[in-house]
């Protein structure tokens, strides 16, 4: 199942042509779902933000906005993910051990 992560990039304030500078991750792990409507809300941008946090933020930080990305799997959440598929233990276990 493929996940994403939701980005907050920055503009800034050296960069003349418009792009955006210096993401942050602000959640991952997410369904395509929930990046959708987080980054459709209105608070997801400087731009369009009513909340004082919001505001309070732009005020800090400068201008920014919220997008998204599909998140890159390891090598280590691979193995995760094939373990708990090949697994009908649902209980402690352990990964990574070798001898």
């Amino acid at each position: 199942m493929k996940t994403y992560s939701i980005v907050r990039f920055y503009q800034s304030e050296a960069d003349s042509i418009g792009l955006p500078d210096n993401p942050h991750t602000v959640r991952s792990g997410l369904t395509l779902a929930e990046v959708t409507a987080h980054c459709t809300h209105r608070d997801s941008s400087s731009d369009t933000t009513t909340t004082t946090e919001g505001k309070q933020h732009t005020a800090d930080r400068g201008p920014w906005f919220d997008g998204w990305t599909t998140d890159k799997p390891t090598p280590r959440h691979e193995q995760m993910r094939r373990f708990r598929e090949n697994t009908t233990d649902r209980g402690p276990w352990f990964i990574g051990f070798t001898r």
